[in-house]
């Protein structure tokens, strides 16, 4: 095995894990908890993870879109636990990517977990990025066959567990 190859195969397994396991947390509050409860299918977060992947995403930009993040999460409420925005970028999947952690590194109050290439062709990345308040930001990106990238970053806040 060469020694190139693990780190992004570790980064991988690392980012779908954690996608799947944070969007079924994020997600078992408003479903009635967990998975004893009627509302979800017998041990599979499928469900949760495809209500992150399918959320409402406000319009967005490369270059507004933490701060839309920022508008939509102070909107959020009664038993919403993310926000999500989406936009669009005729650079491609590359310039997109680069862009958006970019963002996130000029900001300074949030920290890259994970990243990289989630399919074999090199057409859909994501990442995982903590905040320093909890909120964790899953971002996906696709590309077109005609290179457009396509952004979509959903925002999961920490939930008060009365604690």
């Amino acid at each position: 095995m060469r020694s190139g190859r693990f780190p992004s195969a570790a980064s991988l397994l690392l980012l779908c894990a954690a996608v799947a396991l944070t969007a079924y947390l994020a997600a078992a509050p408003r479903s009635g908890g967990g998975r004893d409860s009627p509302a979800s299918s017998e041990g599979a977060p499928a469900p949760a993870v495809e209500q992150v992947l399918s959320a409402p995403a406000s319009p967005s930009s490369s270059g507004e879109f933490l701060d839309d993040l920022e508008r939509r999460t102070g909107v959020v409420g009664n038993g919403e636990t993310q926000a999500c925005v989406s936009w669009s970028d005729e650079r491609g999947l590359v310039a997109a990517a680069r862009g958006a952690l970019s963002a996130y590194r000029e900001e300074g109050t949030s920290s890259l977990v994970t990243s990289g290439y989630l399919d074999l062709s090199g057409r859909v990345w994501g990442a995982l990025v903590r905040h320093e308040t909890g909120a964790v930001d899953i971002m996906v990106a696709f590309e077109a066959k005609d290179g457009t990238a396509t952004v979509r970053v959903t925002r999961l806040l920490p939930v008060d567990q009365g604690r």
